[in-house]
């Protein structure tokens, strides 16, 4: 069995949707703030992502634990925050 490191680019930064075709937990996301590689993962109450843009050599951590129905809301809120200090 054969594995690539990196899935294939994802077109835009989308948390909801995953490719078809994975790769060994690291996605290509080409967002706004230009390309990253990081993972994204959600169970039961706790969602957490983590993101490497090799472009600003900066690398962003979110971790929430919570049933909130606005969870995806605010997630998406604060890693919008924290890009764009960067």
């Amino acid at each position: 069995m054969t594995a690539n490191l990196v899935a294939k680019p994802k077109d835009e930064m989308d948390f909801e949707e995953y490719d078809e075709e994975a790769g060994l937990g690291i996605d290509l996301f080409k967002t706004p703030y230009g390309n990253a590689y990081g993972h994204t993962g959600l169970i039961f109450s706790y969602h957490a992502e983590l993101f490497y843009f090799p472009d600003r050599d900066a690398t962003i951590a979110l971790a929430i634990n919570s049933t909130s129905p606005k969870i995806e809301e605010l997630m998406n809120e604060l890693r919008d925050e924290i890009l764009e200090l960067l």
